[in-house]
């Protein structure tokens, strides 16, 4: 964090936005935050898109949990060389469950996205993730087929062949 701003000054700025209700967090390393926001997106969105569920859903899903386990230790390693810092994938998988708590009468963007049969956000979340893994050539399986998956209509499996 800048240095440079009274430290006062920065606990009324905190107290002013903290008031509006959104959730505020003061630090020192914003890339690490933005990260963990990317890799449970990459989750949520993904599932949710996928099962057409809402976030909350996933919840009580142990599919769920496995496939964010994945999707978490894939991206943590991509985070890592990315960062060029140690991240614990386990803060991860607990912010997952607490986005997913909160939000969990949602539908996601993605989700919503795909039950219009509306071009989604897979190439700017997943794609993202997956572009930065192959420019370290990282192997990330998970990541790769969810997304070719999350291009797919919603209905493409619903397509008749005909008689």
């Amino acid at each position: 964090m800048d240095n440079s701003i009274p430290k006062s000054l920065k606990n009324i700025l905190f107290k002013r936005l903290g008031a509006t209700g959104l959730p505020v967090v003061l630090t020192d390393n914003i890339l690490k935050q933005l990260w963990g926001k990317l890799l449970v997106n990459c989750s949520i969105n993904s599932l949710s898109a996928l099962w057409l569920c809402r976030n909350g859903d996933l919840l009580d899903n142990p599919n769920s949990k496995q496939i964010w386990k994945r999707i978490v230790h894939e991206g943590v390693e991509v985070m890592r060389l990315e960062l060029q810092q140690e991240v614990e994938p386990l803060e991860i998988l607990s912010l997952i469950d607490q986005v997913a708590y909160k939000t969990s009468a949602n539908y996601s963007s993605m989700c919503e996205d795909r039950r219009r049969n509306r071009p989604n956000e897979v190439d700017y979340i997943l794609g993202y993730l997956v572009r930065k893994a192959h420019h370290h050539d990282l192997s990330v399986p998970t990541l790769e087929t969810l997304a070719e998956l999350l291009k797919l209509p919603e209905n493409s499996s619903l397509e008749q062949t005909p008689n």
